[in-house]
């Protein structure tokens, strides 16, 4: 069960312990602005956990004939933030799609008789190479953008009390306006941070961290359709 907290919890939380339950020069509006800062902070930390998906959305998609280009926000991705993974449906499976550099573009002007495909990033789009001819499908794994909270029950996911990262960010900055001291705080954010980076790895320990082999995934793939 996901371990949830409010906006109106979480700004309650930073006046009281900043003792300023009712301090003009903290309104509403400054500190919700701060709890999203802080927010994507704390997000930051949890897309960063390589490999744990502790934020990943999943996005299938229809390519255009003779199209390469395609914007996030076309697709259903508008919230794009960082690539998981690309794949694509030939026949019954699904097929990962690997990343290909912007120097290699050449190599992947025309389509093969095997009909693979590359990606690559150009600003807001994704970019399918070699140009498909005919409508493929396509299937998007990423980590969206830290979701704003705007009303006071906006809620998300601390995971285990993570959210006192953000705390204490925002106490910092809080103590920048007030002209207050904010070395408890600034000790509370790096001793938060130290557990996170311990833990955020450990989701499954059953499952420690392993090199992945990302040298042979054609063939592998080829093998698995088609047999030796």
């Amino acid at each position: 069960m996901a371990a949830t907290v409010s906006l109106v919890d979480l700004r309650t939380t930073i006046l009281q312990r900043l003792e300023k339950e009712d301090s003009p020069q903290l309104p509403i509006p400054l500190m919700n602005g701060w709890i999203n800062d802080s927010g994507a902070e704390f997000h930051d930390h949890l897309v960063s956990a390589y490999g744990e998906k502790y934020s990943m959305k999943e996005v299938q998609f229809a390519t255009v004939a003779n199209q390469a280009a395609y914007a996030f926000s076309t697709i259903g991705a508008a919230d794009f933030y960082q690539l998981h993974g690309l794949d694509v449906l030939q026949g019954a499976y699904w097929i990962p799609v690997p990343e290909f550099k912007f120097a290699e573009r050449e190599q992947f002007q025309y389509p093969s008789a095997a009909a693979t495909y590359a990606w690559r990033f150009q600003g807001a789009n994704i970019i399918i190479a070699p140009t498909p001819k005919a409508v493929v499908q396509f299937k998007i794994y990423y980590a969206p953008t830290w979701t704003k909270l705007v009303a006071d029950a906006d809620t998300f996911d601390t995971v285990n009390s993570w959210h006192e990262l953000i705390v204490a960010d925002v106490c910092i900055k809080a103590c920048g306006r007030l002209d207050l001291p904010a070395d408890l705080f600034m000790k509370q954010k790096v001793d938060m941070e130290r557990r996170l980076n311990k833990l955020k790895m450990m989701r499954a320990t059953s499952s420690p961290p392993r090199i992945v082999d990302v040298n042979n995934d054609d063939d592998r793939f080829v093998r698995r359709l088609y047999g030796p």
